[in-house]
Protein backbone atom coordinates (compact mmCIF):
# COMPACT_ATOMS: atom_id res chain seq x y z
CA UNK A 1 0.00 0.00 0.00
CA UNK A 2 1.56 3.37 -0.45
CA UNK A 3 2.99 5.60 2.06
CA UNK A 4 0.67 8.41 1.87
CA UNK A 5 -2.53 6.23 2.30
CA UNK A 6 -1.08 4.30 5.20
CA UNK A 7 -0.78 7.79 7.00
CA UNK A 8 -3.69 9.25 5.96
CA UNK A 9 -5.09 6.06 7.67
CA UNK A 10 -3.09 6.42 10.34
CA UNK A 11 -3.99 9.93 10.57
CA UNK A 12 -7.94 8.89 10.61
CA UNK A 13 -7.40 6.24 12.88
CA UNK A 14 -6.32 9.20 15.46
CA UNK A 15 -9.50 11.04 15.26
CA UNK A 16 -12.29 11.13 17.54
CA UNK A 17 -14.89 9.41 15.39
CA UNK A 18 -18.99 10.21 16.47
CA UNK A 19 -22.24 8.63 15.28
CA UNK A 20 -24.68 11.07 14.44
CA UNK A 21 -28.29 9.32 14.03
CA UNK A 22 -29.43 10.22 10.70
CA UNK A 23 -25.73 11.28 9.36
CA UNK A 24 -23.58 8.30 10.10
CA UNK A 25 -19.78 8.66 11.76
CA UNK A 26 -17.98 11.84 11.90
CA UNK A 27 -14.47 13.06 13.41
CA UNK A 28 -14.75 16.01 14.80
CA UNK A 29 -11.71 17.23 14.17
CA UNK A 30 -11.52 17.06 10.32
CA UNK A 31 -15.47 17.23 10.18
CA UNK A 32 -14.88 13.91 7.72
CA UNK A 33 -18.48 11.86 7.70
CA UNK A 34 -18.74 8.24 6.76
CA UNK A 35 -22.01 6.22 6.42
CA UNK A 36 -22.31 3.35 8.10
CA UNK A 37 -21.00 0.79 5.35
CA UNK A 38 -18.17 3.15 4.76
CA UNK A 39 -17.56 3.25 8.64
CA UNK A 40 -17.30 -0.52 8.16
CA UNK A 41 -14.75 -0.54 5.32
CA UNK A 42 -13.05 2.00 6.99
CA UNK A 43 -12.20 -0.69 9.71
CA UNK A 44 -11.72 -3.12 7.60
CA UNK A 45 -8.69 -1.11 5.81
CA UNK A 46 -7.30 -0.02 9.21
CA UNK A 47 -6.63 -3.72 10.02
CA UNK A 48 -5.72 -4.66 6.70
CA UNK A 49 -2.69 -2.15 7.18
CA UNK A 50 -1.75 -3.15 10.69
CA UNK A 51 -3.74 -0.89 13.08
CA UNK A 52 -5.43 -3.17 14.90
CA UNK A 53 -6.21 -0.92 17.59
CA UNK A 54 -8.07 1.54 15.64
CA UNK A 55 -9.85 -0.91 13.90
CA UNK A 56 -11.39 -2.52 16.90
CA UNK A 57 -12.52 1.89 17.39
CA UNK A 58 -14.61 1.51 14.48
CA UNK A 59 -15.69 -2.07 14.67
CA UNK A 60 -17.00 -1.37 18.40
CA UNK A 61 -18.40 2.02 17.36
CA UNK A 62 -20.73 0.50 14.57
CA UNK A 63 -21.84 -2.25 17.15
CA UNK A 64 -22.69 0.28 20.07
CA UNK A 65 -24.49 2.47 17.48
CA UNK A 66 -26.22 0.99 14.35
CA UNK A 67 -28.98 -0.50 14.43
CA UNK A 68 -29.03 -2.18 11.04
CA UNK A 69 -28.55 -5.63 11.82
CA UNK A 70 -26.46 -6.71 8.90
CA UNK A 71 -24.12 -4.36 9.70
CA UNK A 72 -23.80 -4.92 13.46
CA UNK A 73 -23.44 -8.20 12.83
CA UNK A 74 -20.62 -7.95 10.67
CA UNK A 75 -19.38 -5.07 12.99
CA UNK A 76 -19.35 -7.89 15.68
CA UNK A 77 -17.56 -10.60 13.84
CA UNK A 78 -14.90 -8.21 12.69
CA UNK A 79 -14.43 -7.03 16.03
CA UNK A 80 -13.25 -10.32 17.20
CA UNK A 81 -11.95 -11.58 14.31
CA UNK A 82 -9.73 -8.14 14.95
CA UNK A 83 -9.21 -9.15 18.67
CA UNK A 84 -7.49 -12.47 17.26
CA UNK A 85 -5.38 -11.25 14.27
CA UNK A 86 -4.01 -9.23 17.12
CA UNK A 87 -2.83 -11.90 19.26
CA UNK A 88 -5.32 -11.17 21.61
CA UNK A 89 -7.18 -14.52 21.98
CA UNK A 90 -9.10 -14.37 25.07
CA UNK A 91 -10.84 -11.08 23.58
CA UNK A 92 -11.13 -12.73 20.69
CA UNK A 93 -12.63 -15.70 22.06
CA UNK A 94 -15.07 -14.09 24.43
CA UNK A 95 -16.35 -11.98 20.91
CA UNK A 96 -16.98 -14.83 18.81
CA UNK A 97 -18.73 -16.49 21.53
CA UNK A 98 -21.28 -13.00 21.51
CA UNK A 99 -21.52 -13.51 17.93
CA UNK A 100 -22.72 -16.84 18.05
CA UNK A 101 -25.44 -16.17 21.38
CA UNK A 102 -26.32 -13.23 19.77
CA UNK A 103 -26.77 -14.59 15.52
CA UNK A 104 -27.17 -17.78 16.37
CA UNK A 105 -29.23 -18.17 13.18
CA UNK A 106 -26.49 -16.08 11.18
CA UNK A 107 -24.17 -17.62 7.92
CA UNK A 108 -21.19 -16.59 9.55
CA UNK A 109 -22.09 -18.67 12.89
CA UNK A 110 -20.58 -21.82 11.80
CA UNK A 111 -16.97 -19.92 10.98
CA UNK A 112 -17.44 -17.88 14.11
CA UNK A 113 -17.86 -21.29 16.34
CA UNK A 114 -14.61 -22.19 14.20
CA UNK A 115 -13.13 -19.29 15.71
CA UNK A 116 -13.70 -19.74 18.84
CA UNK A 117 -11.92 -23.11 19.10
CA UNK A 118 -9.23 -21.13 17.43
CA UNK A 119 -8.89 -18.39 19.53
CA UNK A 120 -8.91 -21.31 22.54
CA UNK A 121 -5.99 -23.58 21.11
CA UNK A 122 -3.80 -20.59 20.37
CA UNK A 123 -4.95 -19.49 23.99
CA UNK A 124 -3.66 -22.82 25.10
CA UNK A 125 -0.66 -22.93 23.18
CA UNK A 126 0.91 -19.01 23.86
CA UNK A 127 -0.71 -19.07 28.19
CA UNK A 128 -3.09 -16.59 29.27
CA UNK A 129 -1.92 -14.23 32.18
CA UNK A 130 -4.89 -13.64 34.64
CA UNK A 131 -4.87 -11.31 37.47
CA UNK A 132 -5.88 -11.90 41.17
CA UNK A 133 -6.11 -9.04 43.56
CA UNK A 134 -4.61 -6.99 40.91
CA UNK A 135 -1.65 -9.13 40.40
CA UNK A 136 -0.94 -10.71 37.35
CA UNK A 137 -0.07 -14.80 37.60
CA UNK A 138 2.14 -16.99 35.48
CA UNK A 139 0.71 -17.30 32.30
CA UNK A 140 -0.80 -20.48 32.14
CA UNK A 141 -2.28 -22.83 29.71
CA UNK A 142 -5.62 -23.54 31.71
CA UNK A 143 -7.51 -20.60 30.16
CA UNK A 144 -7.18 -22.08 26.62
CA UNK A 145 -7.98 -25.45 26.96
CA UNK A 146 -11.06 -24.92 29.09
CA UNK A 147 -12.13 -22.44 26.61
CA UNK A 148 -11.78 -25.36 23.93
CA UNK A 149 -13.34 -28.19 26.02
CA UNK A 150 -16.36 -25.78 26.53
CA UNK A 151 -16.82 -25.46 22.55
CA UNK A 152 -16.41 -28.79 21.82
CA UNK A 153 -18.90 -29.29 24.75
CA UNK A 154 -21.40 -27.35 23.04
CA UNK A 155 -20.35 -28.03 19.79
CA UNK A 156 -19.48 -31.40 19.25
CA UNK A 157 -21.09 -32.01 15.80
CA UNK A 158 -19.36 -29.50 13.59
CA UNK A 159 -17.55 -30.43 10.43
CA UNK A 160 -14.28 -29.54 12.40
CA UNK A 161 -15.21 -30.59 15.45
CA UNK A 162 -12.97 -34.00 15.50
CA UNK A 163 -9.96 -31.76 13.72
CA UNK A 164 -10.09 -29.86 17.02
CA UNK A 165 -9.85 -33.16 19.62
CA UNK A 166 -7.45 -34.21 17.53
CA UNK A 167 -5.32 -30.87 17.94
CA UNK A 168 -5.70 -30.42 21.70
CA UNK A 169 -4.72 -34.14 21.97
CA UNK A 170 -1.43 -33.24 20.07
CA UNK A 171 -1.29 -30.28 21.99
CA UNK A 172 -0.99 -32.91 25.54
CA UNK A 173 1.03 -35.08 23.59
CA UNK A 174 3.62 -32.43 22.84
CA UNK A 175 3.75 -31.49 26.20
CA UNK A 176 4.21 -35.42 27.43
CA UNK A 177 0.97 -34.97 29.09
CA UNK A 178 -0.41 -39.15 27.88
CA UNK A 179 -3.11 -39.26 29.88
CA UNK A 180 -4.98 -36.12 29.06
CA UNK A 181 -3.32 -37.05 25.40
CA UNK A 182 -5.16 -40.40 25.17
CA UNK A 183 -8.69 -39.33 26.46
CA UNK A 184 -8.92 -36.55 23.21
CA UNK A 185 -7.48 -39.18 20.49
CA UNK A 186 -9.73 -41.73 22.42
CA UNK A 187 -12.78 -39.34 21.66
CA UNK A 188 -11.63 -38.96 17.67
CA UNK A 189 -11.86 -42.86 17.65
CA UNK A 190 -14.96 -43.18 19.52
CA UNK A 191 -17.20 -39.96 18.56
CA UNK A 192 -15.74 -39.97 14.83
CA UNK A 193 -15.32 -43.35 13.55
CA UNK A 194 -16.08 -42.08 9.84
CA UNK A 195 -13.74 -39.43 10.02
CA UNK A 196 -10.28 -39.04 8.22
CA UNK A 197 -8.79 -38.22 11.72
CA UNK A 198 -9.34 -41.36 13.28
CA UNK A 199 -5.74 -42.43 11.34
CA UNK A 200 -3.92 -40.01 12.79
CA UNK A 201 -5.68 -40.48 16.09
CA UNK A 202 -4.65 -44.75 16.07
CA UNK A 203 -1.21 -43.83 14.80
CA UNK A 204 -0.49 -41.54 17.75
CA UNK A 205 -2.77 -43.61 20.72
CA UNK A 206 0.21 -45.85 19.95
CA UNK A 207 2.56 -43.69 20.25
CA UNK A 208 1.28 -42.84 23.78
CA UNK A 209 1.30 -46.39 24.76
CA UNK A 210 4.89 -46.70 23.21
CA UNK A 211 5.97 -43.45 25.51
CA UNK A 212 4.81 -44.91 28.36
CA UNK A 213 7.40 -47.91 28.23
CA UNK A 214 9.93 -45.46 27.20
CA UNK A 215 9.49 -43.40 30.71
CA UNK A 216 8.67 -46.93 32.76
CA UNK A 217 10.89 -49.57 31.09
CA UNK A 218 9.97 -52.18 33.40
CA UNK A 219 6.67 -52.43 33.34
CA UNK A 220 5.73 -53.78 29.29
CA UNK A 221 2.14 -53.48 29.69
CA UNK A 222 2.10 -50.02 27.61
CA UNK A 223 4.45 -51.80 25.31
CA UNK A 224 1.81 -55.13 24.94
CA UNK A 225 -0.96 -52.17 24.62
CA UNK A 226 1.52 -49.92 21.99
CA UNK A 227 1.42 -53.30 19.73
CA UNK A 228 -2.23 -53.88 20.14
CA UNK A 229 -2.93 -50.21 18.63
CA UNK A 230 -0.56 -50.49 15.92
CA UNK A 231 -1.70 -54.02 14.58
CA UNK A 232 -5.18 -52.58 14.65
CA UNK A 233 -3.77 -49.74 12.55
CA UNK A 234 -1.92 -52.46 10.05
CA UNK A 235 -5.65 -54.70 9.68
CA UNK A 236 -7.40 -51.42 9.18
CA UNK A 237 -5.53 -49.94 6.81
CA UNK A 238 -7.53 -50.38 3.77
CA UNK A 239 -10.96 -49.61 5.70
CA UNK A 240 -9.65 -46.29 6.41
CA UNK A 241 -8.28 -45.59 2.87
CA UNK A 242 -11.58 -45.63 2.12
CA UNK A 243 -12.69 -42.93 4.22
CA UNK A 244 -11.17 -40.21 2.11
CA UNK A 245 -8.33 -38.93 0.49
CA UNK A 246 -7.03 -37.39 2.87
CA UNK A 247 -7.34 -40.38 4.89
CA UNK A 248 -5.00 -42.44 2.24
CA UNK A 249 -2.58 -40.21 2.30
CA UNK A 250 -2.43 -40.64 5.80
CA UNK A 251 -2.12 -43.94 5.90
CA UNK A 252 0.30 -43.47 3.52
CA UNK A 253 2.32 -41.64 5.47
CA UNK A 254 2.03 -43.21 8.64
CA UNK A 255 1.86 -47.13 7.82
CA UNK A 256 6.13 -47.26 7.63
CA UNK A 257 6.18 -45.76 10.55
CA UNK A 258 3.86 -47.84 12.03
CA UNK A 259 5.84 -51.19 10.70
CA UNK A 260 8.92 -49.40 12.07
CA UNK A 261 7.65 -49.08 15.66
CA UNK A 262 5.79 -52.39 15.54
CA UNK A 263 9.12 -53.90 14.72
CA UNK A 264 11.24 -52.22 17.44
CA UNK A 265 8.13 -53.31 20.42
CA UNK A 266 8.59 -56.89 19.14
CA UNK A 267 12.66 -56.31 19.32
CA UNK A 268 12.13 -55.31 22.80
CA UNK A 269 9.19 -58.05 24.10
CA UNK A 270 11.40 -60.46 22.88
CA UNK A 271 14.32 -59.63 24.27
CA UNK A 272 12.61 -59.50 27.67
CA UNK A 273 11.12 -63.15 27.03
CA UNK A 274 14.73 -63.71 26.23
CA UNK A 275 16.06 -63.11 29.44
CA UNK A 276 13.81 -64.68 31.09
CA UNK A 277 14.93 -67.67 29.58
CA UNK A 278 18.64 -67.25 30.00
CA UNK A 279 17.14 -66.87 33.74
CA UNK A 280 15.93 -70.42 33.61
CA UNK A 281 19.14 -71.80 31.60
CA UNK A 282 21.36 -69.83 34.47
CA UNK A 283 19.43 -71.59 37.19
CA UNK A 284 19.55 -74.96 36.05
CA UNK A 285 16.05 -75.45 34.76
CA UNK A 286 16.90 -76.31 30.78
CA UNK A 287 13.05 -77.63 30.40
CA UNK A 288 11.72 -74.12 31.13
CA UNK A 289 14.19 -72.47 29.07
CA UNK A 290 13.02 -74.44 26.36
CA UNK A 291 10.05 -73.75 26.40
CA UNK A 292 10.74 -70.21 26.82
CA UNK A 293 13.17 -70.46 23.64
CA UNK A 294 10.54 -72.11 21.50
CA UNK A 295 7.78 -69.35 22.80
CA UNK A 296 9.98 -66.94 21.69
CA UNK A 297 10.05 -68.19 18.42
CA UNK A 298 6.62 -69.29 17.69
CA UNK A 299 5.67 -64.84 18.64
CA UNK A 300 8.32 -63.70 17.39
CA UNK A 301 10.38 -65.31 14.97
CA UNK A 302 11.64 -62.48 13.04
CA UNK A 303 13.78 -61.07 15.99
CA UNK A 304 17.28 -60.80 17.19
CA UNK A 305 16.17 -62.85 20.49
CA UNK A 306 14.42 -65.37 17.99
CA UNK A 307 17.80 -65.92 16.53
CA UNK A 308 19.77 -66.32 19.76
CA UNK A 309 16.80 -68.96 21.20
CA UNK A 310 17.58 -70.93 18.24
CA UNK A 311 21.06 -70.87 18.62
CA UNK A 312 20.04 -72.12 22.22
CA UNK A 313 18.03 -74.88 21.76
CA UNK A 314 20.63 -76.10 19.41
CA UNK A 315 23.43 -76.04 22.17
CA UNK A 316 20.94 -77.71 24.06
CA UNK A 317 20.43 -80.40 21.73
CA UNK A 318 16.63 -79.46 21.46
CA UNK A 319 14.51 -78.86 17.84
CA UNK A 320 14.14 -74.99 17.28
CA UNK A 321 10.46 -75.71 16.10
CA UNK A 322 8.40 -74.43 18.65
CA UNK A 323 6.59 -76.72 21.14
CA UNK A 324 3.22 -77.04 20.34
CA UNK A 325 1.72 -77.30 23.66
CA UNK A 326 0.31 -74.12 25.55
CA UNK A 327 2.99 -72.15 27.35
CA UNK A 328 3.36 -73.05 30.74
CA UNK A 329 2.90 -70.88 33.90
CA UNK A 330 6.20 -69.68 36.00
CA UNK A 331 5.27 -72.25 38.85
CA UNK A 332 5.20 -75.10 36.37
CA UNK A 333 8.61 -74.16 34.21
CA UNK A 334 10.24 -74.47 37.74
CA UNK A 335 9.16 -78.12 38.27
Amino acid sequence: MPVLLLLALSAAAGGDWEYRPGVGFIDPSTMERKTPEEFLQHGLALRKVGDTRAAVRVFALIVQNVKEAGLSESARFEEAETRFQAGEFFEACRGFEEFVARTPQSDRATAAKRRVMDAALEMAHHGHTENVLGLPLLSSPKAGIEKLREALRRYPREDFSAEFYQLLGLFFFGRRELDSAEVEFTTVLEQYPDSPLVVPALYHLGLCRRDRFDDVPYDVKPLKEAKRHFERFIEEADRMRRLSTKAEEWVNRYLPEVRTHLARIHELLAEKELRAAEYYRWKGYPHSAAISYREILRTFPATRAAARSRERLLEMGEAAAPDPRPPASTDERRK
